[in-house]
């Protein structure tokens, strides 16, 4: 029953008709109360004493945030920064609790896109129900750099850059909330300091806006990590691809550009794959998602495969991102240098610009 309502959601938010125009003074009420709601937590937001990025999306759905996320954090940490992830950890099993990861820990604790976060980055994340008290234990843990994964509409922090994630399938009909997919309008995209929109394939030529493209690095066995060799993709049993993510046509659309015809079933986001449904497909080569992947346990079936993607972008985005976090530490120090402080006070060194440079902009990630 869940997944035919998720379905139906997302038809009815890819149409326009006499339903949505009779229903359209909802989305209206719907704007008015986000306005209160930003305009209240904006005059109480918090300010960190470190730069916070916010990493994040206008529609409902998988828009590329958490493999973003993970190719940010790495080309930070390569440039020599302390960073630290914020997140709400969704579908963990205590969602009021607050943590810090600093290990590898269950999906079912955890949340599947923080575990997968770690393994693809072993970097320290911080969950809370308030992302204000996930950034003050980021700050007294040593970060030096905050990336917000999610939290775009969350105006209770103050935010140094901000970074919006979308497809254009996840903008439907590009109506508001609950007639459309968005929570906010679409001239929300002028106001961030970056717009990033998700492709398949080969990077295009287009300097005119920023493009993260999506391609399967591998596919390994669940039980083994065997990698299957690129000339059987297209010689699989009766392949199955089973996907429990935001964007399920995306992770369709990989399979199709490698050619590999699978047949879909999409549940919705952050679901578990039911054993009783992976038996059912046991005489078939099932292909799922690494965030799916890391919730599976059980490793008795032997006809799962995983699919290991990586992105790729066609300017210097992340470049871009890390030099204006090194000017926002500069002016930083320069501001503390001008003034005495007393003996508690702490000077956070600033990596160096080269290493910075160095980094690269091809990464290994997952789909989200």
């Amino acid at each position: 029953m869940q997944q035919i309502i998720h379905q139906s959601t997302l038809k009815f938010w890819r149409k326009h008709n006499l339903v949505h125009i009779i229903l359209r003074p909802l989305s209206w009420l719907f704007y008015g109360i986000s306005l209160w709601r930003r305009q209240r937590q904006k005059a109480s937001a918090y300010t960190a004493t470190v730069p916070i990025i916010v990493v994040g999306n206008i529609g409902v759905g998988g828009n590329g945030k958490t493999p973003f996320v993970v190719s940010l954090v790495r080309i930070l940490k390569e440039a020599g920064y302390r960073v630290g992830i914020v997140s709400k950890g969704y579908g963990r099993r205590y969602p009021r609790t607050t943590m810090l990861v600093d290990h590898s820990m269950p999906a079912s604790l955890v949340g599947d896109e923080v575990a997968m976060m770690w393994r693809r980055t072993e970097t320290v994340t911080a969950l809370a129900s308030k992302r204000s008290d996930a950034c003050r234990m980021l700050e007294a843990y040593g970060c030096d750099v905050i990336v917000c994964d999610d939290g775009l509409q969350d105006y209770s922090i103050n935010r140094d850059i901000e970074v919006l994630m979308y497809t254009d399938e996840g903008l439907g009909n590009q109506q508001l909330l609950p007639i459309g997919p968005l929570r906010e309008p679409l001239n929300r995209r002028k106001s961030v300091d970056y717009c990033v929109r998700q492709s398949i394939g080969q990077p295009q030529k287009n300097e005119q806006q920023h493009l993260m493209n999506y391609h399967i690095d591998s596919i390994y066995h669940h039980a083994t990590e065997e990698i299957m060799p690129r000339t059987k993709w297209q010689t699989m049993v009766k392949p199955v691809a089973i996907s429990a993510i935001g964007n399920p046509s995306r992770f369709q659309r990989l399979l199709m550009d490698a050619n590999i015809e699978a047949e879909a079933i999409n549940l919705p986001d952050h679901a578990n794959i039911a054993n009783e449904m992976l038996q059912q497909h046991s005489q078939s080569t099932i292909l799922i998602t690494e965030k799916d992947a890391i919730k599976l346990t059980s490793r008795t079936q032997k006809n799962i495969w995983v699919v290991s993607i990586r992105v790729s972008f066609n300017t210097a985005i992340l470049k871009s991102i890390v030099d204006r976090v090194s000017r926002h530490h500069a002016n930083r120090n320069k501001k503390q240098s001008s003034h005495p402080i007393n003996n508690q006070g702490v000077h956070l060194g600033e990596p160096s610009a080269s290493a910075a440079k160095q980094a690269t902009t091809n990464y290994h990630s997952t789909i989200a």
